[in-house]
C-alpha cells in the first residue's frame, strides 16, 4: 500500500469509528494520531494547525482536515438533533431551534439537509422572507447529461432527494401533531424538493439513478399531493405559519 492510499484507508476507518459513535471532541484527534502511522501527529502540529499554518507535512496536513470535518459533521449533527426535539416540544421552541440550525449551518455551509431544516423550521415559525431558496437537485450534483450520470452524481442526486424531501415530511408530521392546517409554504418546499425529480422520465430515474419502481411512484404521488394541496389556500394549508390549534 502506497503512503497516499494510506492515508485515505485510515481517513475511512477513523470516519467509520466515529460516526454515531458520540466521542468527545478530544476523541477526534487521539483517533486521527493512532491512524496516522507513520506522519506520527503531534501536539506541536495541533496547534500548528489550529493557528491556519501547515504542519510543514502534506500527509499530516490531509490527517488534520479530515479530523476538523469530521468534528464540525459531528457538532452539526448534534445541533440538528436538538432543534429537532425543540420543534417537536409543544408549544414548539422555535427561537432555539432557529439557533440551533444557523449554527449547524455556519459549521456545513454546504450541507444541503441542514440548510431545508433550517427553511422549515422558518417556515413553520412564520417567517418565510428568511428562507433561502435552494440549489435544484441537478445543478447541485452537477449533473450536465441526465442519461448518463457519474456514480457519485447518482448517489448525490438520491440523497440530494431523499434528503431535503424527508425533512420536509417531518415537518409536515409535526405540524399536524399540533393540530392545525399545515402551512402552504411547506408544501411549497416538498414540492420544491421533488421538482427536478418530476423532470425526469421514470426510466432515468431507475435505470440511471437506480430509485426503485415503489420509492418512485411513492415520491410522485408526494409531489402531486404537494402542487394540489397548494391550488386551494385556507382550504387545504394555512396561508402563513401552520395555524395554532383549536383553543
Amino acid at each position: 500500500m502506497t503512503r497516499k492510499h494510506a492515508i485515505a484507508a485510515a481517513a475511512a476507518v477513523a470516519a467509520l469509528l466515529l460516526i454515531g459513535s458520540g466521542c468527545e471532541s478530544s476523541d477526534i484527534q487521539d483517533v486521527m494520531e493512532i491512524f496516522g502511522g507513520s506522519q506520527g501527529v503531534n501536539v506541536i502540529d495541533v496547534a500548528e494547525h489550529t493557528a491556519g499554518n501547515s504542519t510543514g507535512d502534506k500527509d499530516k496536513d490531509t490527517l488534520l482536515d479530515t479530523a476538523d470535518t469530521m468534528q464540525k459533521v459531528k457538532e452539526a449533527g448534534e445541533l440538528e438533533t436538538a432543534a429537532t426535539e425543540a420543534l417537536g416540544k409543544k408549544p414548539a421552541d422555535f427561537a432555539t431551534a432557529q439557533e440551533n440550525l444557523e449554527k449547524a449551518v455556519e459549521l456545513r455551509p454546504k450541507d444541503w439537509e441542514l440548510q431545508q431544516q433550517l427553511n422549515l423550521a422558518l417556515i413553520e415559525k412564520g417567517e418565510l422572507n428568511k428562507t433561502k431558496r435552494l440549489e435544484d437537485p441537478t445543478k447541485l450534483c452537477k449533473i450536465g447529461d441526465i442519461d448518463k450520470p457519474t456514480p457519485a452524481q447518482q448517489r448525490c442526486f438520491k440523497a440530494a432527494v431523499r434528503d431535503r424531501a424527508d425533512a420536509v415530511e417531518a415537518s409536515i408530521a409535526r405540524q399536524k401533531a399540533r393540530g392545525g392546517l399545515v402551512s402552504c409554504a411547506t408544501y411549497a418546499e416538498l414540492a420544491n424538493a421533488y421538482d427536478q425529480f418530476s423532470r425526469f422520465t421514470p426510466a432515468d430515474l431507475i435505470l440511471s439513478y437506480h430509485f426503485t419502481q415503489d420509492d418512485y411512484e411513492k415520491r410522485s404521488d408526494r409531489y402531486d399531493h404537494a402542487k394540489a394541496m397548494m391550488q386551494h389556500p385556507g382550504q387545504t394549508c394555512g396561508t402563513g405559519a401552520a395555524a395554532a390549534p383549536p383553543a
